[in-house]
């Protein structure tokens, strides 16, 4: 009787343990701030709905985040809370934890505002399908003739044209 006794006992024990490691599994993983809701990015320590939706917005008005650093420009998100959350959450295939090279070629080349695609205007960091949208709508109106003709349309101040005219042209 004590060695069913000790068996039970030991086999409870475990059962415990491997019931609290997949609890502590769930409770760490790592949320991908691309693809997650308002409701998972606020299950993150620190991140309220409000927040949450702000990334959300973020997301839905830039385009998905190339970065992490990135979160630091979501309203109400500051450098100490981005610092705070990078070991929780990743962006697309690209953890913090462990550095992996995303598939998609890193843009290098310029983008001609006055031809290209959604999708290659896109390649710029900080234009999302929103912006994307509104230079493509502005040019069928009228070509840009400088890149710093972008200022003038909505959603582009004069220092974040400056800051992305180095990516753009408009041969």
């Amino acid at each position: 009787m004590k060695i069913l006794g000790r068996i039970i006992k030991r086999t409870g024990i475990i059962i415990l343990s491997i019931i609290g490691m997949l609890f502590s599994a769930l409770l760490y993983a790592e949320v991908d701030i691309n693809k997650a809701t308002v409701k998972e990015i606020s299950s993150l320590e620190g991140i309220g709905a409000k927040k949450a939706q702000a990334i959300v917005d973020y997301r839905k008005e830039n385009g998905e985040f190339k970065s992490i650093k990135e979160l630091e420009k979501v309203k109400g998100l500051s450098k100490k809370s981005v610092a705070k959350l990078k070991d929780k959450i990743t962006i697309g295939t690209e953890t913090t934890k462990k550095k992996t090279t995303r598939s998609k070629k890193a843009f290098t080349g310029k983008v001609n505002i006055n031809t290209a695609s959604e999708k290659e205007l896109m390649q710029v960091s900080g234009i999302g399908k929103k912006k994307a949208r509104i230079i493509i709508k502005s040019r069928e109106k009228e070509k840009f003739s400088k890149v710093e003709d972008l200022a003038k349309e909505k959603g582009f101040s004069k220092k974040f044209v400056k800051k992305i005219s180095k990516y753009l042209t408009v041969e």
